[in-house]
Protein backbone atom coordinates (compact mmCIF):
# COMPACT_ATOMS: atom_id res chain seq x y z
CA UNK A 1 0.00 0.00 0.00
CA UNK A 2 1.42 3.35 -0.97
CA UNK A 3 1.02 6.24 1.44
CA UNK A 4 1.43 9.95 1.16
CA UNK A 5 2.66 12.32 3.78
CA UNK A 6 0.26 14.99 4.95
CA UNK A 7 1.38 18.00 6.95
CA UNK A 8 -0.87 19.35 9.63
CA UNK A 9 -0.33 22.72 11.23
CA UNK A 10 -1.53 23.40 14.77
CA UNK A 11 -0.77 25.71 17.61
CA UNK A 12 2.32 24.50 19.54
CA UNK A 13 0.36 24.04 22.79
CA UNK A 14 -2.29 21.96 21.04
CA UNK A 15 0.32 19.85 19.24
CA UNK A 16 2.22 19.23 22.50
CA UNK A 17 -0.98 18.28 24.31
CA UNK A 18 -1.92 15.86 21.51
CA UNK A 19 1.54 14.25 21.58
CA UNK A 20 1.36 13.91 25.37
CA UNK A 21 -2.06 12.22 25.16
CA UNK A 22 -0.79 9.81 22.53
CA UNK A 23 2.23 8.91 24.67
CA UNK A 24 0.03 8.45 27.73
CA UNK A 25 -2.32 6.21 25.75
CA UNK A 26 0.54 4.16 24.34
CA UNK A 27 -0.16 4.98 20.71
CA UNK A 28 1.63 6.94 18.06
CA UNK A 29 0.64 10.33 16.74
CA UNK A 30 0.73 8.94 13.21
CA UNK A 31 -1.65 6.10 14.04
CA UNK A 32 -4.12 8.45 15.71
CA UNK A 33 -4.06 10.92 12.84
CA UNK A 34 -4.39 8.13 10.27
CA UNK A 35 -7.40 6.71 12.11
CA UNK A 36 -8.94 10.18 12.23
CA UNK A 37 -8.42 10.67 8.48
CA UNK A 38 -9.92 7.25 7.70
CA UNK A 39 -12.94 8.07 9.84
CA UNK A 40 -13.46 11.46 8.23
CA UNK A 41 -13.10 10.10 4.70
CA UNK A 42 -15.05 6.88 5.43
CA UNK A 43 -12.20 4.65 4.26
CA UNK A 44 -11.91 1.10 5.52
CA UNK A 45 -9.30 0.18 8.09
CA UNK A 46 -6.32 -1.42 6.34
CA UNK A 47 -5.18 -4.79 7.60
CA UNK A 48 -1.79 -5.39 9.11
CA UNK A 49 -0.33 -7.02 6.02
CA UNK A 50 -2.19 -7.49 2.76
CA UNK A 51 -5.85 -7.34 3.71
CA UNK A 52 -6.48 -10.81 2.34
CA UNK A 53 -8.24 -13.75 3.94
CA UNK A 54 -5.02 -15.22 5.30
CA UNK A 55 -4.41 -12.09 7.33
CA UNK A 56 -7.91 -12.15 8.85
CA UNK A 57 -7.53 -15.85 9.57
CA UNK A 58 -4.22 -15.20 11.32
CA UNK A 59 -5.92 -12.61 13.55
CA UNK A 60 -8.76 -15.02 14.40
CA UNK A 61 -6.24 -17.75 15.28
CA UNK A 62 -4.33 -15.31 17.49
CA UNK A 63 -7.57 -14.52 19.32
CA UNK A 64 -8.24 -18.22 19.88
CA UNK A 65 -4.69 -18.74 21.18
CA UNK A 66 -5.20 -15.91 23.67
CA UNK A 67 -8.41 -17.57 24.93
CA UNK A 68 -6.84 -20.97 25.60
CA UNK A 69 -4.30 -19.91 28.23
CA UNK A 70 -6.76 -18.36 30.73
CA UNK A 71 -9.04 -21.40 30.44
CA UNK A 72 -6.12 -23.69 31.22
CA UNK A 73 -5.23 -21.57 34.25
CA UNK A 74 -8.81 -21.80 35.56
CA UNK A 75 -8.84 -25.55 34.96
CA UNK A 76 -5.53 -25.97 36.81
CA UNK A 77 -6.84 -23.88 39.71
CA UNK A 78 -9.98 -26.03 39.86
CA UNK A 79 -7.86 -29.21 39.92
CA UNK A 80 -5.75 -27.75 42.70
CA UNK A 81 -8.91 -26.87 44.64
CA UNK A 82 -10.32 -30.38 44.20
CA UNK A 83 -7.07 -32.00 45.26
CA UNK A 84 -6.76 -29.83 48.36
CA UNK A 85 -10.17 -30.44 49.92
CA UNK A 86 -9.17 -31.12 53.52
CA UNK A 87 -9.88 -34.65 54.65
CA UNK A 88 -10.97 -33.45 58.08
CA UNK A 89 -13.81 -31.46 56.49
CA UNK A 90 -15.11 -34.48 54.65
CA UNK A 91 -15.86 -36.45 57.81
CA UNK A 92 -16.50 -33.71 60.32
CA UNK A 93 -19.59 -33.72 62.57
CA UNK A 94 -20.84 -30.35 61.30
CA UNK A 95 -20.79 -31.34 57.64
CA UNK A 96 -23.84 -32.72 55.91
CA UNK A 97 -23.28 -36.35 54.92
CA UNK A 98 -22.18 -36.63 51.30
CA UNK A 99 -21.35 -32.93 50.97
CA UNK A 100 -17.65 -33.56 50.41
CA UNK A 101 -18.42 -36.00 47.59
CA UNK A 102 -20.79 -33.51 45.98
CA UNK A 103 -18.13 -30.78 46.11
CA UNK A 104 -15.59 -33.14 44.53
CA UNK A 105 -18.09 -34.17 41.85
CA UNK A 106 -18.83 -30.53 41.02
CA UNK A 107 -15.12 -29.82 40.74
CA UNK A 108 -14.68 -32.87 38.49
CA UNK A 109 -17.52 -31.67 36.26
CA UNK A 110 -16.02 -28.19 36.04
CA UNK A 111 -12.63 -29.65 35.12
CA UNK A 112 -14.21 -31.85 32.45
CA UNK A 113 -16.08 -28.90 30.91
CA UNK A 114 -12.99 -26.69 30.95
CA UNK A 115 -10.97 -29.47 29.33
CA UNK A 116 -13.63 -29.83 26.62
CA UNK A 117 -13.52 -26.08 25.99
CA UNK A 118 -9.72 -26.08 25.73
CA UNK A 119 -9.82 -29.08 23.38
CA UNK A 120 -12.49 -27.46 21.18
CA UNK A 121 -10.52 -24.21 20.97
CA UNK A 122 -7.33 -26.13 20.22
CA UNK A 123 -9.11 -27.93 17.37
CA UNK A 124 -10.45 -24.63 16.06
CA UNK A 125 -6.95 -23.18 16.25
CA UNK A 126 -5.58 -26.10 14.23
CA UNK A 127 -8.04 -25.52 11.36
Amino acid sequence: MKTKQVKIYAEPELADAFKALCEKGGTSVTAELSAYMRKRTHLKEPSVATGNRADRRWRRKATVRRMISPLEKVRDAEESYRDSIPENLCGGPLLVPGACERVAEAADEAIARLTEAVDALSEAHAL
